[in-house]
């Protein structure tokens, strides 16, 4: 869950507030969206990792792999902001979530050869604390091969606290490994990210807790 963008990147939630006042994303576009992969390919084996992220918010990560090759790549995708003022910010957050996925492994008994794939939303401060974590989808081969598509529409408040910055993330990973005589493969694909951020002031004394969906 760890984000990198630097500082000035991110979107500053200025001072004052007006109760309702609204970020609809990607009318305004997401600032995070980074991606990441990998693959080792053993000594006889075949292995590729791969993953993509636009500010239009959409997102793809995939991997693939056989005859003793292992694969993952993941995707991050959303939005960094810091309360720039001196008073803390209430803040409700709206998702609306497109895509789909895929897994599979070949042949299905084969003990060592599993294909995977997580997808989960998360509010953060910088300093590594959560103020919401939710698990939106996590499934192997073993348990559902095959293609599906999906929604998730998730809500959930938060309180920005003064001059802290906050990162507010979809993240996805794909993997797949395989034995000798065996492939595997996982994909995830964001059809589409939208989101709703809505501000208003709030007390000083709030803590920063959070209401999950």
């Amino acid at each position: 869950m760890r984000v990198e963008i630097p500082d000035q990147d991110r979107m500053q939630v200025a001072h004052p507030v007006r109760d309702g006042q609204t970020v609809r994303l990607p009318d305004t576009p997401f600032n995070v969206h980074s991606r990441q992969s990998a693959q080792t390919p053993g000594a006889t084996g075949q292995a590729r990792g791969d993953s993509d992220a636009a500010a239009d918010g959409k997102a793809v990560c995939q991997a693939q792999a056989s005859q003793g090759g292992s694969a993952w790549g993941e995707f991050q995708l959303g939005h960094a902001l810091r309360n720039a003022g001196g008073q803390p910010v209430r803040m409700t957050v709206k998702l609306d979530l497109e895509y789909s996925h895929a897994a599979s492994a070949q042949p299905a008994d084969a003990r060592d050869t599993l294909a995977g794939l997580t997808m989960k939303v998360f509010l953060k401060d910088t300093q590594g604390r959560l103020l919401h974590h939710e698990v939106l989808d996590s499934l192997n081969s073993d348990e559902a091969p095959g293609e599906q598509v999906g929604r998730h529409q998730v809500a959930f408040e938060a309180v920005l606290l003064p001059e802290v910055a906050y990162d507010l993330v979809l993240a996805g990973r794909a993997s797949a490994a395989s034995e000798l005589g065996s492939k595997a493969a996982a994909r995830i694909e964001v059809q589409q990210l939208r989101a709703e951020l809505r501000f208003a002031p709030t007390a000083r004394k709030s803590t920063g807790e959070s209401k999950g969906a």
